[in-house]
């Protein structure tokens, strides 16, 4: 199990059992005691998880990442501003990547009927994908139950050999030249697919602007379109087009 996986099994061990102590959260991941502390080390810092004496505990409920069904009710007129502009970006016959998350679940309708060829590890995606007759590939791997993405190392591998004309990817934060994520493994698939892709795309509402979460996966310099959508402020579109080009 890498690094990245590891981390998310934590947090999600610690979600659903509130806390548990470090031996034995080292004997459930089959990992020295040094590892886990090393683990657990960098998830506090990053404000994952609180450290006890004995063991470790979950954050509070607001610190814990939310799960689609929950994000979908947030800011839904905002992401079908997104979804609008993302519409004349796209043209008919690319191949594209499509990543994970509810601002992306909301552009989803856009990309029908434009004779595309898929490529996604969100798992609602490629459902829809699918109901509509569209040309489409899941990566596979190991899913993220909170997110319905899929990530890991088989995921990573289903790139290999592979080239868009788009990938397009979320966030759940930008802070200034930072675009980041709650998860290190959710990071590690939109780097890899932004890896094989000519051209990158983040989506983000303005409410992500100025706020970071632990994982900083892309930088502005990597990104070609940042689109958001009409609520974003003068103060705020000043500051960003310093960095990219936001649409």
């Amino acid at each position: 199990m890498i690094k990245e996986e590891r981390h998310d099994k934590i947090i999600e061990i610690i979600n659903t059992k509130g806390y548990i102590e470090t031996e034995e959260l080292a004997s459930m991941l089959n990992v020295t005691g040094m590892t886990i502390r090393r683990d657990i080390s960098e998830l506090e810092k990053n404000k994952k998880l609180k450290r006890v004496r004995g063991g470790v505990e979950s954050l509070p409920e607001n610190k814990k990442e939310k799960t689609t069904k929950e994000k979908l009710s947030l800011n839904n007129k905002l992401k079908l501003q997104i979804a609008d502009k993302i519409d004349p970006i796209i043209e008919n016959g690319q191949n594209i990547f499509v990543g994970a998350g509810t601002t992306i679940h909301a552009l989803i309708p856009q990309l029908i009927n434009k004779d595309l060829h898929i490529v996604t590890n969100n798992l609602e995606a490629f459902n829809y994908f699918i109901d509509n007759n569209e040309d489409v590939m899941l990566t596979g791997g190991k899913l993220h139950k909170t997110t319905g993405e899929f990530y890991g190392e088989v995921a990573i591998k289903s790139f290999e050999n592979l080239l868009f004309d788009y990938a397009i990817g979320s966030t759940n934060g930008i802070y200034n030249q930072n675009i980041t994520t709650a998860n290190t493994g959710e990071g590690h698939i939109q780097m890899e697919a932004f890896k094989h892709s000519k051209k990158i795309v983040i989506v983000a509402d303005h409410t992500k602007f100025d706020e970071s979460d632990m994982y900083t996966f892309i930088t502005s310099d990597k990104v070609d379109y940042l689109v958001t959508d009409n609520e974003i402020s003068d103060e705020q579109l000043k500051k960003y087009s310093k960095w990219y080009n936001v649409i």
